[in-house]
């Protein structure tokens, strides 16, 4: 486990350089979109951290939450770039609006569930995990099953003995490795479609029209 988490500490550290790259990309002038990525790649590495320290102190179930936050990002970064105007409904999401009551350029609804359709065409894995981990989010039947693993049979009887803690050491080791590989890819998702943004933030506004655009609106 310690040779995954470190290879993990190595991929969270190249968000400094992706960060500068977006910065680059923007020549120092951040637009609503350019914003939204620097942000996510804020938190994404802010939650590589938090996952790190909680799967060395032997959690699961808290790790698996972290996981559904960064396939979040991945989705709502994702669902920008696929609207008419990617920074006017980055500018919607930083104001506050749900992405689910933006559409894309069919006239969809950004929801989870039509984001994670789309991406699964390439992605086949994430329908199982995006399930999964939203298990882990919602008190659900994930939590019972999780209590029930912990209890132990009462010899010479039909009954069980419950009892609760933060120990995880129930979950075999072959899911909390599966946990970090899954953490690992849906991290670098987030720094390939930011990089991807950055090579081609061009296509989605010239910076001097999104200048008059935005300081307008700042006024």
């Amino acid at each position: 486990m310690e040779e995954q988490l470190s290879a993990l500490k190595k991929l969270s550290d190249e968000f400094d350089t992706i960060g500068k790259e977006l910065f680059d990309s923007c020549e120092g002038q951040l637009f609503p979109a350019d914003a939204l990525f620097l942000a996510s790649c804020n938190r994404a590495l802010q939650v590589s951290h938090g996952f790190t320290l909680i799967v060395k102190n032997g959690g699961y179930s808290c790790g698996v939450a972290l996981l559904r936050l960064q396939l979040d990002s991945i989705l709502r970064l994702y669902g920008i770039t696929i609207t008419h105007d990617a920074h006017d409904s980055a500018n919607k999401v930083i104001c506050g609006e749900k992405l689910s009551k933006i559409k894309d350029k069919t006239g969809k609804r950004l929801s989870d569930g039509y984001l994670v359709n789309l991406l699964a065409k390439e992605n086949p894995w994430l329908t199982h995990v995006y399930s999964l981990c939203s298990g882990y989010i919602h008190l659900s039947d994930v939590s019972f099953h999780h209590l029930l693993n912990k209890s132990e049979a009462i010899p010479e009887s039909n009954e069980r003995g419950f009892y609760i803690g933060s120990d995880e050491s129930e979950i075999e080791i072959k899911h909390k490795l599966e946990l970090i590989q899954a953490f690992s890819v849906a991290t670098e998702g987030i720094q390939e479609i930011a990089r991807q943004w950055a090579a081609q933030r061009h296509q989605f506004g010239k910076n001097k029209n999104l200048k008059k655009k935005y300081t307008r609106l700042a006024k």
